[in-house]
Order: structure tokens, then C-alpha cells, then sequence
């Protein structure tokens, strides 16, 4: 019998991290939810903070990604702390290993 992929975790709701910025609700993918393609920009040279945070959090323009970088760096620092904890990304460790 063939190996069978198993179905993602989107049908499900289980590829999200929800967080508050000043009462409004917003939603993001876990890293796991990446797709394949996605990791390996994350892990390539092309990859850099700007490209991470629009990636994660959304481009400049919209809603969450100016709500983002609105924040404070130790507010910042605290949004990305929980959402690597909550993908299950420990720090020190290369986001693209965890893939």
C-alpha cells in the first residue's frame, strides 16, 4: 500500500495563531503551515527581517502588517516569542530547521 499523505491542518483550523493588538483580533499562519516553497525562501539568502515580517505578519499597507509594525520592539519581541512557541519554534534554534 502507498504511503498516504496526510490531509493538512487547514481544514481543521489548526494552522493558526490568533493575537490582540489594542482589542482588534487577528489571525496568522503556525510556521508549520508554510508550505514547502515557503521554508525554502525562509531559509535563503533573499530572506531577510523585511521579508520574514511581511511573510508572517502581512505586507506594509494592510491592516495587520501596519497594525504590526506599529508596535513597540519589546511589544514586537513579544508577538514573535509567543507565535515561535506557539508553531513550536524554539529560539536559538534556525527557523528553517524546524520546517
Amino acid at each position: 500500500m502507498a504511503f498516504q499523505v496526510p490531509p493538512s491542518k487547514k481544514s481543521k483550523g489548526q494552522d493558526k495563531f490568533e493575537f490582540e493588538i489594542d482589542g482588534a483580533k487577528f489571525s496568522v499562519r503556525r510556521f508549520g503551515a508554510f508550505s514547502l516553497e515557503e521554508h525554502i525562501f525562509m531559509r535563503s539568502d533573499e530572506c531577510g527581517e523585511n521579508e520574514m515580517l511581511d511573510l508572517v505578519f502581512g505586507k506594509k499597507g494592510t491592516k495587520l502588517g501596519n497594525a504590526v509594525r506599529a508596535l513597540e520592539a519589546e511589544q514586537y519581541s513579544a508577538l514573535q516569542d509567543a507565535w515561535m512557541e506557539d508553531s513550536e519554534v524554539t529560539p536559538g534554534e534556525s527557523q528553517g530547521s524546524s520546517s
